[in-house]
């Protein structure tokens, strides 16, 4: 399965009967509280599109949503609990996984129901261009799906890609770190880093490189290569608002 995140900025305006408004305002008061919505969608990736779903329709969803009825609340279950049940009706096909509320840089308020284990994460950048364009379209409809993202020139993103491994029990205590880097170095890094990922990668000469589908590419770039540790997760922040992750086959 593939994973989704998407963050969207909120804030409760006191004044307003406690009213939830989207977007963070230029000046707000001191009596009104900022926040960040991180909902998390789990799906099937659509072979056209390269998306789970395109993040600016969240957006669009959460925008008409507050337009067409404002909505007042007392606690921040409220707001997940509103959150969780506006996408999943509006995304059809599409699971909320999980909803973090983020209040500040210490506290944040999360519905999840993941397993645990022993896992270890560890962050690289992969700066590279791409071309959101899918072959078989014409020129509006690419437009129409893709937006800016469909500039014949291309675009770049510092990707943050986070490769999630489980040590085997008995080296979990001497996980050779020197190992992870070596590995993600030789199979992402090298090939994809400064690159221009639809002119200078086989992977997606054909293939369009969405987050989601660099997830599942890179996933299968690194899966069974390293000695000590099993690879349970990648992850690729391609801005700070947007962010996907694969965890392996529903059958893995």
């Amino acid at each position: 399965m593939v994973k989704l995140v998407r963050g969207l900025s909120f804030y409760i305006d006191p004044a307003k009967e406690n009213l939830l408004c989207y977007g963070e305002g230029n000046s707000l008061s001191i009596s009104q509280r900022p926040f960040t919505l991180w909902v998390t969608l789990g799906g099937a990736v659509d072979p056209e599109s390269g998306f789970i779903v395109n993040v600016c329709l969240i957006d669009e969803i959460i925008q008409a949503s507050l337009k067409q009825s404002p909505v007042k609340v007392q606690s921040s279950r409220e707001i997940l609990t509103w959150a969780k049940q506006l996408l999943e009706e509006k995304l059809d096909g599409l699971v909320v996984l999980e909803c973090m509320l983020q209040l500040n840089d210490r506290l944040s308020i999360l519905e999840s129901q993941q397993e645990t284990m022993l896992q270890v994460t560890k962050k690289y950048e992969v700066a590279a261009a791409h071309r959101l364009h899918n072959p078989n379209w014409d020129a509006d409809k690419n437009w129409d799906i893709f937006g800016k993202c469909n500039n014949a020139e291309g675009h770049g993103h510092n990707y943050v890609v986070e490769v999630t491994v489980a040590p085997s029990e008995e080296k979990a205590a001497g996980l050779d770190m020197s190992d992870i880097d070596s590995v993600v170095n030789e199979h992402i890094v090298e090939p994809f880093d400064h690159k221009n990922l639809n002119v200078e990668t086989p992977e997606f000469a054909e293939l369009n490189p969405t987050v989601e589908n660099m997830c599942k590419v890179f996933w299968d770039k690194l899966e069974g290569k390293f000695s000590n540790a099993t690879l349970t997760k990648v992850g690729i922040w391609e801005t700070p608002k947007t962010y996907a992750e694969y965890t392996g086959p529903l059958n893995g």
